[in-house]
């Protein structure tokens, strides 16, 4: 296709068709500039509006959100009465934490359709990365009730209700809905199952059952290969093994200590009120009581200051306090 697309430079299909490869095999960058190159040479209607879908989606996948709202906005403008593109633009703000001109076309979607199901997952979404989570479950549960004919997304919104319930301390009914969004999962939808692992994973760490969440995260990776180092971490932590914790990070961010900021004859200090058993800073000698007066031969900074400065660390890499 490559070749024919430089033997025809101007034909549009051959560059359109290109585009939807490089789209289809997840190479996003070609993907959008030979789709960009296909609608400047003037496509069909219908090749278009492809085009124009596949290329916002390009740039939202590179997380390039701004360009992929140029581009939804674009083809809302051409293609008025299409939904596709208003979901796009709805998405792409929502990764930009604009979450009110977000709720604002899904609310339209759903006011012209009511059973608008990628308006209802999307929307349960949005007001779930805003802590909303009441109003998440209604439409996710609303999305499933409407979901029967659609696998991948009833499997998606039973997912957001696990998410919620986990969110909420729910954890039983998280580890419920997530197995039945694995369940649901057709095989050619792996990111279900994939995302249902994890949240069942942390569900049975919030339940104390560790060992079983480590061994979710296992199935999580053969449903989708992903890297889960830090997942790994996370409960860990959760755990409490913060050395685990911090060897599945790379060995970065931790020292071993619990610190919180005093005052001393008007002077401001940091307080080591714990030190981790075999941390790094236990083996370097420090001991719970201790006073840091200065970092890296600097006045003691602030909490916030600190915590910025430790988690940039990495294996090797030495912090002098004093």
């Amino acid at each position: 296709m490559r070749r024919a697309a430089k033997e025809k430079p101007k034909d549009p299909d051959i560059w359109y068709l290109l585009g939807m490869a490089y789209y289809e095999s997840r190479d996003y960058r070609p993907a959008a500039v030979s789709l960009e190159k296909a609608i400047s040479l003037h496509l069909s209607k219908d090749k278009a509006r492809e085009a124009y879908d596949k290329l916002g989606w390009s740039y939202y996948k590179m997380k390039e959100y701004r360009r992929a709202v140029h581009v939804f906005e674009k083809a809302m403008d051409l293609f008025p009465n299409w939904e596709a593109p208003m979901i796009g633009r709805a998405c792409a703000n929502r990764q930009q934490r604009k979450y009110a001109e977000s709720l604002a076309d899904f609310g339209e979607l759903l006011a012209a359709d009511p059973a608008n199901l990628l308006a209802l997952d999307n929307r349960g979404w949005t007001y779930y990365l805003m802590h909303r989570y009441e109003k998440a479950l209604v439409d996710f549960q609303r999305a499933e009730e409407l979901s029967n004919n659609n696998a991948a997304l009833r499997s998606n919104v039973l997912n957001g209700q696990g998410w919620c319930h986990y969110m909420k301390g729910n954890f039983k009914k998280a580890v419920k809905k997530f197995n039945e969004a694995a369940a649901a999962a057709p095989r050619e939808y792996p990111y279900g199952r994939w995302d249902a692992y994890r949240g069942m994973a942390f569900a049975q760490a919030g339940l104390g059952n560790f060992e079983f969440s480590y061994n979710l995260i296992s199935k999580a990776q053969v449903a989708l290969t992903y890297d889960p180092n830090h997942d790994l971490a996370l409960l860990h932590y959760i755990a409490g093994n913060k050395k685990a914790a911090w060897h599945y990070l790379g060995q970065k961010g931790y020292i071993g200590l619990a610190i919180k900021p005093v005052s001393i004859n008007g002077v401001d200090v940091l307080y080591v009120a714990e030190v981790d058993a075999d941390g790094p800073a236990e083996k370097a000698g420090m001991l719970p009581g201790d006073i840091i007066v200065a970092l890296d031969e600097m006045n003691a900074p602030d909490l916030g200051s600190f915590e910025k400065r430790v988690k940039a660390l990495r294996q090797g890499v030495r912090l002098l306090l004093t």
